[in-house]
């Protein structure tokens, strides 16, 4: 099923024996694609894939901050009861801002490979915004896991280098870390130990800034985490969701 809510476009992995809802937020120069070989392991609930503003099949909002993307997540959650919310990268960091605003449908909160500040970039990441140019090779770099099929048909799926740009000057100015102490639902986060643009600093600065929360390092990955490391991962998820 595909539709729109807010302007914002979804698609729907549907389990008609199931209230558990998954909304995944894709991170910079992604789509909805980008996450559905982890939905597909999640087929336990109902998943649903957006597209953030300016991505994708979402309406163009014009975007120039996180605070912008937060409000829409906001506003898509809104209409959906039982919702854990999924992030990767900075659509983790959405997801951390929306939590923070304590929406009654959140329920469980999961942040891969993200931040809440991404202040200890790779000089690499701020030429690319001061150049206004992609530097694929370092991207690949980040990225990583290219020996995995699955990770390397998700990269077909990025968005164009200009929605990556766009994305990358919100990252280098993105600071939320004082709304953390704001997030009172059970928070998962994990992080691959040899992921090089979320540093895992990032991760344990979340897991000191919230309460409760739960962090799990995973050795030998880089930033595609979720995608090269689908199975595990969406094994840590199930079983975080069964925890009361």
């Amino acid at each position: 099923m595909h539709d729109k809510i807010n302007g914002i476009y979804y698609e729907l992995i549907e389990n008609s024996s199931t209230k558990e809802n998954l909304v995944f937020v894709h991170g910079s120069g992604c789509n909805h694609n980008f996450l559905r070989p982890l939905s597909k392991k999640l087929n336990n609930c109902n998943c649903y894939l957006i597209d953030l503003p300016d991505h994708g099949k979402s309406d163009n909002m014009n975007c120039t901050k996180v605070e912008e993307y937060i409000d829409a997540v906001e506003k898509f959650v809104a209409n959906i009861d039982n919702v854990t919310l999924i992030g990767h990268s900075l659509g983790g960091t959405i997801c951390l801002g929306v939590a923070a605003r304590s929406v009654h449908t959140i329920k469980k909160l999961v942040l891969i490979s993200s931040g809440a500040k991404f202040d200890k970039f790779d000089q690499k990441v701020y030429d690319m915004v001061d150049n206004n140019k992609v530097n694929w090779i370092y991207i690949c770099k980040c990225l990583g896991s290219f020996t995995n099929l699955n990770v390397l048909k998700t990269i077909l799926t990025l968005e164009p280098s200009e929605v990556m740009l766009k994305d990358f000057n919100i990252n280098v100015k993105v600071d939320i870390t004082n709304v953390m102490s704001n997030i009172n639902i059970p928070t998962l986060i994990m992080v691959g130990n040899d992921d090089i643009l979320t540093i895992p600093e990032y991760s344990y600065v979340m897991k000191d800034g919230i309460k409760d929360s739960q962090l799990i390092i995973v050795p030998g990955v880089r930033h595609m985490l979720p995608i090269a490391k689908k199975s595990y991962v969406s094994q840590l998820i199930k079983e975080f969701m069964l925890k009361e």
